[in-house]
């Protein structure tokens, strides 16, 4: 039977034999990639069938310490660094490393990477590239809500920041709206007794002819008063919101 390519989505299993092997191996098994390690509690050898794309070297230490809780597992380069646990199975399959089980050191040697048509190769960027996007959406969840609780801590504080401005905003806005209703009642009741003082002058102590000229240069000068005090105020506003600015 001619072996198939690795398949890169298979769970992983385990499964024992009997003879006991001082070694560590990496070989490709039945179209499957397959790590024997020997078990020192259990004195056998026991066989891991690796997902290298989709398993990380914190995964094969976790599977080793399940089948044998007495192990306590390590990876290493071949210059003696230890191998982060999130290193993906496919990263550190490209180059030898080293496994220490109980202070045991076992060489391992890269797998022979099987020829593939460039068709298949394509299939394999593409298959990583899905990977990848589906690690970025599971994990992404998480940085949305790191980031919703950084802004809504920083929204807080600017409220705390703003909670004095926004007291004296309605401070301010309270005295123009008393201001603006007392200049509008006080204009009201100038320009009523004006108007009962001119009638008063026009039907009881002198006569329409008099009056005339007197009504028409009053009601003009009221009217340039009340436009010269709407250019001062709109002036003294301006002037204020340069000086906010």
């Amino acid at each position: 039977v001619q072996p198939r390519h690795p398949s890169l989505i298979s769970a992983a299993l385990f499964s024992s034999s009997p003879p006991p092997s001082s070694g560590v191996s990496l070989k490709h098994q039945h179209g499957r990639l397959v790590l024997e390690v020997p078990l020192p509690s259990r004195n056998e050898k026991c066989l891991f069938f690796l997902r290298p794309m989709l398993m990380t070297v914190g995964d094969l230490i976790a599977d080793l310490q399940r089948e044998d809780s007495g192990a306590t597992a390590s990876l290493l380069s071949t210059d003696g660094q230890h191998v982060a646990n999130m290193t993906l199975l496919d990263t550190l399959l490209e180059k030898d490393f080293q496994l220490v089980i109980n202070n045991e050191v076992y060489r391992v040697s890269a797998p022979e990477k099987v020829v593939t048509s460039s068709e298949h190769a394509r299939n394999l960027e593409d298959m990583k590239h899905v990977v990848h996007l589906l690690h970025t959406a599971l994990h992404l969840p998480e940085h949305q809500l790191l980031q919703e609780r950084q802004l809504l801590e920083r929204m807080d504080t600017i409220k705390q920041e703003l909670s004095p401005l926004e007291k004296m905003k309605a401070q301010l806005s309270q005295t123009a709206e008393f201001q603006t209703s007392r200049a509008l009642w006080t204009g009201m009741a100038l320009l009523s007794v004006q108007g009962g003082a001119l009638g008063w002058l026009t039907w009881w102590v002198y006569s329409w002819d008099v009056m005339e000229p007197v009504t028409y240069f009053i009601t003009y000068a009221t009217s340039m008063a009340a436009f010269s005090y709407y250019i001062l105020t709109k002036q003294a506003r301006f002037t204020e919101n340069e000086h906010a600015s």
